[in-house]
């Protein structure tokens, strides 16, 4: 299910928010990315809580830590822990596979058995995340730019689309480290040949 990522400074359903944390930086829309097991302050119970996955397998990482996405909860004082409204990443999401083989979505199982909802999951051969990219100093998406992904040891190109996405497809779980062309070479990519 495609998530938008979570940060530093979201608020929580009960108005709670995201602290800020010292480490590792990743921006998402001008805010530090929040990570699983991050903190975040609940105003009902007055405690800071910490943030703990929910839903799909699959996370964005940043060192050794998860990036967390809407709807995680945080684990408080609270007997119903508050979920994050993700906002302020703008429109930065990621896949979290939760309608892939081994997550049964709670929508999945109450349409039907838990047999079936499995066979569905099974019929899905490819993994397909998008990326919204866009220049860190204007805030403009970069369009039709030219990209290269390295996923599961073999090279992808590609090209961003009209608004600024790129597409990349696995067949599996896979880290993707993706690299976008700024100033357009005079010829195509050519993933894994010497210039």
């Amino acid at each position: 299910m495609m998530r938008r990522f979570a940060v530093v400074g979201d608020k929580l359903s009960n108005n709670g928010e995201i602290c800020d944390y010292k480490g590792l930086i990743f921006m998402l829309g001008g805010h530090q990315a929040a990570l699983i097991d991050g903190a975040a302050y609940c105003p009902i119970c007055k405690t800071t809580g910490y943030i703990a996955k929910e839903g799909g397998p699959r996370r964005m990482t940043l060192g050794a830590s998860e990036i967390a996405l809407e709807n995680d909860v945080v684990v408080c004082g609270c007997p119903e822990h508050p979920r994050i409204f993700a906002k302020l990443a703008g429109e930065a999401w990621y896949d979290d596979l939760a309608e892939n083989p081994g997550v049964i979505g709670s929508r999945a199982a109450s349409n039907g058995s838990i047999e079936e909802a499995t066979k569905r999951n099974r019929n899905e051969d490819k993994h397909t995340s998008w990326f919204y990219v866009w220049d860190s100093v204007t805030g403009e998406p970069l369009r039709n730019r030219n990209f290269v992904a390295h996923v599961a040891g073999i090279d992808q190109s590609g090209r961003t689309d009209d608004s600024g996405y790129a597409k990349i497809e696995t067949d599996c779980e896979s880290a993707i480290d993706m690299h976008v062309v700024f100033s357009s070479p005079k010829r195509n990519l050519s993933p894994g040949r010497a210039a």
